[in-house]
């Protein structure tokens, strides 16, 4: 990873007075704060992140990925637009977006960006998901507030919450989602080849293995 990254960082925690201390350090402002609005604080770790990116670049793409997600198949990388907002469809969309993973060009940092995370905080002032405010799935409607026009993207990435399991069912191409399903019973199954599992990753092997 060191051969290829130009800035690491690894917080200890993830409130309001470690961005206020990360945002000092490196001389980065942004909106204020508040470690009670989980939701409001997950957009404000993004925004630093990427103003971090923004000092480094430029880059072709801004790529947003979350920790706790895993590629469980080869990334379809000649699918990514270098023009617009790149998101995949979440199979439930009532459910809100595909927050976890998305890509959008370099210039949007400074023309759009700013923009989404005003839009955020106006929204995140209310509403019953996840805590007070609205979170960023149930917020953004991809392409918007990004762009008027994206690009969909079948990532072949999902969500991994708990010792035992993926989140498959929110994959919405149909061949992925059952391929996803597939490596998962493969991981709890063959434990501890689990290990070499990337969908499953972390799992913990099944009582009598």
């Amino acid at each position: 990873m060191a051969e290829y990254s130009t800035h690491v960082e690894i917080h200890a925690g993830c409130a309001c007075d470690d961005l206020l201390r990360a945002r000092e350090k490196y001389g980065i402002t942004g909106p204020p704060c508040d470690t009670a609005r989980k939701n409001l604080m997950q957009v404000l770790w993004m925004d630093y992140a990427f103003k971090q990116t923004e000092k480094r670049g430029p880059y072709d793409l801004i790529f947003r990925i979350r920790p706790d997600v895993a590629v469980f198949k080869q990334f379809p990388w000649h699918s990514i637009s270098a023009d617009t907002i790149n998101y995949v469809k979440k199979f439930i969309w009532q459910d809100g977006v595909a927050d976890w993973h998305f890509a959008f060009p370099f210039l949007y940092l400074n023309k759009t960006w700013p923009a989404v995370v005003q839009k955020f905080i106006i929204k995140s002032t209310s509403g019953p998901y996840s805590g007070p405010g609205w979170s960023p799935d149930m917020v953004w409607h991809f392409p918007q507030p990004f762009a008027p026009v994206g690009n969909v993207v079948n990532f072949t990435s999902v969500v991994v919450r708990s010792p035992i399991s993926a989140n498959c069912d929110h994959i919405d191409d149909e061949t992925l989602r059952n391929d996803c399903k597939l490596k998962c019973r493969t991981c709890k199954d063959n434990w501890p080849l689990a290990l070499e599992c990337q969908a499953c990753k972390g799992i913990s092997p099944p009582l009598g293995k």
